[in-house]
């Protein structure tokens, strides 16, 4: 035993010199840090309208940019070890809208405030382009690779967007769910490394690992309350990171591409039904990268294809040219089978190229993000009525790329009117007053309906939604602005009213709305000699779940009423006949379901000429019929980003004109502004305008609800009353309801 504890002791001395020889050999060399990537967030930002240039949005949920008139101002903390060396820079801001124009990035100022800047206050415009990005796409991360000396060292980082010529957008701020990032990478610099003091039991520090502690997440779990489309989606919990600066998400070990952010929760989408999987989650603190353990998991449904492995977020190798034999797609072609919507969606086919791993879809040269797969179809969107496009296909085999050749086409449908003139010409009305807000914050007071009194204009009222999740329900203002009535019956979405429904022998006020804490259908009367409701529901009324807008009809032709209520996700605009049950309280059944693939809110019913009018908020304005039998066939009246409407559309109302005429008040949520079109023949485009601050009622902004009557409301709306939400009240921690005399409003 003694002889092997001196075997032993030998062994680790010899270890030791061995250690301390190779420790001193590296004295006075230089050690070579690895690149280093670091996703900073804004901490400011905000955008200056020239349409409404006293006004602030520091706090908006968007960014409102275009070619001169509203523009963009972004401000980082950049932080970096003294003497580095940057060596790619990229700008990602996540678009709102599609348009066939790009971002522009120039340097700015870092004098102003994102509380207080203002078009009229703003630092000096700094025309000089650091950058621009490919086109913007809806639901996708725009990106512009900025020079590698714009970034300096250590300090605030400020830029100044806008865009090419012609172009309107929508961005999400800070204050919204994807922000702004500043994606820097760059080397350390050089040192030497000190001589360390020999030591039998130095070791190397290892590369952290998941239990390296307060540093990896910890306790990655479902989502319990995600129960949407569990075949192909899910949804990741974990707990919060001490210190962590971005969070990185791994699908079977691969990188979920453009998906870092801060947030401590995931959802991972293009899954396979009945299929295995493990997600794991990286937590970046002070630039290392902490993965967590891995956690599996397996999606429901029947067992489908195998899985496709994702894309990884690496830079693939460098594209041979499409004339490489056997493996660039050939015979790219449109896809006979398809007629949906061919003014602003195309699907293509394409035959199998051997090996390919999979392949990448590319719509004017530009890559369609989030949409790498091993299918030889492919479905694109948001494209405009009557515009020549290019679609190409790449095949990644053994790691690289191989192109295709480009296939032209042109969509479907009538050139769009030429756009019309920018909102800095365009007209400037003034509100006459605003109501109280409702309490909380944020986008809370959306949708509104005017009753009009016409025995006594100065009794009339104004029925608005609180869509709040907490403290939700419906009120009534007065023509003064003053909250007379309100119910909390939960968050209600979209309301509406119609006078004249029989209901116990009476003629009554009917008001509608749907109700999104329960996806019911919401039914009162309104009393008008004390403007309060009453609910006279015959039942729990269930609607498609979940609901999102809401709007009603009374037929010229049968003098039914109808409800439709519109759909948050796909799924189906749905309408319900109303009726009275026979014992007093207003009962439905469902008479017809139109099919529509995304989010939809805003929506009205002509009652004289019989249309449907439907808000598909990132696509387009549509005309449907609005009686029951008359299908699911649509016009669009226009599109969003043909540089009239800037998404999201939202809220629409009718001004009731004699015989037919009349205008169609429709919110273009994007640019802050209010386009009209002509209620007759086709939906003419008239004109827009903006709604700017007068006296102490701010300036509108992010218009969602809005309603409007040419009747004789009351003192200063004795020639009509519109009626608006603004979701940033300047001076109040909620949003609230605007009331501007029809009269002002340009014809």
């Amino acid at each position: 035993m003694l002889r092997l504890f001196r075997i032993i002791a030998a062994l680790m001395v010899a270890i030791a010199t061995l250690v301390a020889f190779t420790l001193l050999t590296m004295a006075g060399r230089t050690a070579v840090a690895a690149s280093t990537t670091v996703t900073l967030t804004a901490v400011a930002d905000t955008y200056i309208s020239t349409a409404s240039p006293n006004s602030n949005f520091g706090r908006a949920k968007t960014l409102a940019v275009s070619d001169s008139t509203l523009r963009a101002l972004l401000r980082f903390n950049v932080t970096l070890p003294a003497g580095s060396s940057v060596t790619n820079i990229t700008l990602r801001l996540y678009s709102n809208t599609s348009v066939s124009g790009s971002l522009v990035v120039h340097p700015a100022s870092d004098s102003w405030s994102e509380t207080t800047v203002t078009a009229n206050n703003q630092p000096a415009w700094q025309t000089a382009e650091l950058a621009r990005s490919g086109l913007l796409r809806a639901r996708q991360y725009a990106s512009a690779a900025l020079p590698t000396n714009a970034v300096t060292g250590s300090g605030n980082f400020n830029l100044g967007v806008d865009t090419t010529a012609g172009v309107q957008g929508s961005l999400d701020s800070r204050e919204g769910a994807k922000r702004p990032q500043l994606v820097i990478t760059y080397d350390s610099p050089s040192t030497p490394t000190p001589t360390p003091t020999p030591t039998p039991t130095s070791t190397a520090t290892p590369t952290p690992t998941s239990t390296a502690p307060g540093s990896a997440p910890q306790n990655i779990r479902l989502d319990p309350a995600y129960t949407t489309d569990l075949e192909h989606t899910a949804r990741f919990l974990w707990d919060p990171v001490p210190n962590a600066t971005t969070y990185r998400h791994y699908i079977n070990g691969v990188a979920v591409a453009g998906e870092d952010d801060t947030g401590a929760s995931e959802t991972v989408r293009n899954l396979q039904p009945a299929t295995a999987y493990t997600f794991l989650v990286g937590a970046f603190v002070g630039g290392i990268e902490y993965k967590s353990a891995p956690f599996n998991f397996t999606t429901v449904g029947t067992s489908s294809t195998p899985t496709p492995t994702p894309t990884s977020t690496a830079t693939p190798t460098p594209t041979p040219t499409s004339t490489a034999p056997g493996s660039a797609p050939k015979n790219i072609r449109l896809d006979p089978a398809y007629t949906t919507d061919l003014e602003h969606t195309a699907r293509f086919l394409w035959d199998p190229v051997p090996n390919a791993t999979i392949y990448r879809h590319y719509i004017n040269g530009v890559a369609i993000a989030g949409e790498d797969d091993t299918s030889t179809g492919e479905t694109v969107g948001n494209l405009q009525p009557a515009n020549a496009y290019t679609f190409s296909v790449g095949a990644f085999i053994g790691g690289i790329e191989y192109k295709s050749a480009p296939f032209s086409f042109t969509t479907a449908g009538a050139s769009p009117t030429p756009t019309p003139t920018s909102t800095a010409t365009a007209p400037v009305v003034l509100s006459a007053l605003e109501t109280e807000s409702f309490s909380g914050s944020g986008d809370i007071s959306d949708d509104s309906a005017i009753w009009v009194d016409q025995n006594n204009p100065a009794n009339s009222a104004v029925v608005a939604d609180k869509k709040s999740s907490s403290g939700g329900g419906i009120g009534v203002f007065g023509m003064d602005g003053k909250l007379i009535h309100f119910r909390s019956d939960g968050m209600i979405g979209n309301v509406d009213l119609r006078t004249g429904f029989s209901l116990g022998g009476n003629s009554v006020v009917l008001v509608g709305a749907n109700n999104r804490t329960n996806n019911t259908l919401a039914l009162y009367t309104l009393n008008t000699a004390t403007r309060t409701l009453t609910p006279v529901a015959a039942r729990s009324i269930a609607t498609f779940s979940p609901n999102y807008g809401f709007c009603l009809y009374r037929s010229s032709v049968s003098g039914k009423f109808y409800a439709f209520v519109t759909p948050y996700v796909s799924g189906n605009i749905q309408q319900f006949e109303l009726f009275d049950n026979g014992a007093g309280l207003v009962d439905a059944t469902l008479v017809r379901s139109i099919p529509i693939n995304s989010i939809t809110e805003g929506c009205v019913a002509d009652d004289g000429l019989g249309h449907l009018y439907i808000a598909q908020e990132d696509v387009a304005l549509w005309k449907y019929g609005a009686e029951p039998g008359t299908g699911s066939s649509r016009v669009s009246v226009d599109t969003a980003g043909g540089g009239r409407l800037v998404a999201d559309i939202e809220g629409l109302s009718i001004e009731y004109g004699p015989s037919g005429t009349g205008r169609i008040f429709v919110s273009s949520q994007g640019d802050s502004t209010i386009a009209l079109y002509d209620r007759a023949g086709n939906n003419a485009f008239l004109t827009k305008f903006s709604i700017g601050a007068s006296g102490t009622v701010d300036a509108v902004t992010r218009t969602d609800g809005l309603d409007v009557t040419p009747l004789n409301a009351g003192p200063q709306f004795e020639n009509g009353l519109l009626v608006v939400h603004d979701e940033e009240n300047t001076g109040s921690t909620a949003s609230n309801l605007k009331y501007i005399p029809l009269s002002s409003v340009p014809r």
